[in-house]
């Protein structure tokens, strides 16, 4: 990768020159990539063989990479790939898990708290229902609410996040058109409480009118999964949260 006209840049060039300022400052310099999946999608370069080659030989530059898609965020590390260039590599790895009833409301009232703020349990409990433990839309919530009555917060909540949630479905949508159809009924079936493979199948396969084949759907499957649309557990598939079924049920096929 590299930047500029006639002065080029390359990224190992400028991760050399940040390791070489950390050196000469007796420290260390974290960089940090949120979102990092999304580099999969860069054309023109390799983020992974720059990052495969600082980790190897800038030992003044340390790396944090965040992001909400596990499945191509791990494809990106090519943590079961021993081809990729970032195979192998040691890691520390911390996931963020959605929070219990109990996490969420204690969560909202300290929040609370520490702006000298009163909580309306009652306030609470609704938003937490409402917003399924997870601690982004909690936070915004938290932040509406300084501003406004409980009821206008909840509901701005809800309809960014559902509008975010629709945006990153159509993102996923738009790079495979021939099958929109199919991913679009799937996730569908998902958000109705279909959880098998063969029960996910069935119930797209009635709203198309037209059968898909077997090799085609799990892979379809695998997708949605490595995307974050949906997630799995043992042999079920899920749609984790409320918010989510409620937008995927607004998608057109």
């Amino acid at each position: 990768m590299a930047w500029g006209g006639r002065n080029k840049v390359t990224l190992t060039g400028l991760l050399d020159k940040l390791n070489d300022a950390a050196s000469e400052a007796g420290t260390r310099i974290v960089v940090a990539i949120d979102e990092a999946q999304e580099l999969i999608k860069a054309t023109g370069f390799k983020v992974d063989v720059a990052l495969a080659y600082a980790y190897d030989n800038l030992k003044s530059i340390k790396f944090i990479l965040t992001g909400s898609k596990i499945g191509l965020l791990y494809r990106l590390i090519g943590i079961d790939n021993p081809k990729a260039p970032l195979f192998g590599r040691a890691m520390w790895e911390v996931k963020l898990s959605y929070f219990n009833r109990d996490q969420s409301i204690d969560f909202l009232v300290k929040g609370f708290e520490e702006l000298n703020i009163k909580a309306d349990i009652d306030e609470v409990e609704e938003a937490v229902e409402e917003l399924d433990g997870i601690p982004g839309w909690l936070s915004l919530y938290g932040y509406y609410r300084i501003k406004k009555q409980h009821r206008e917060a909840l509901n701005e909540v809800k309809q960014t996040a559902e509008a975010m949630i629709i945006s990153e479905a159509e993102n996923f949508l738009k790079t495979r058109p021939q099958a929109r159809a199919r991913y679009v009924e799937m996730l569908k079936a998902i958000a109705s409480g279909c959880d098998k493979w063969s029960t996910i199948k069935r119930a797209a396969e009635s709203a198309l009118g037209e059968p898909i084949p077997p090799k085609n759907y799990t892979e379809m499957l695998n997708n949605l999964t490595a995307a974050g649309l949906v997630e799995k557990r043992d042999d079920r598939y899920e749609v984790p949260d409320k918010l989510m079924k409620n937008a995927y049920m607004k998608l057109r096929a």
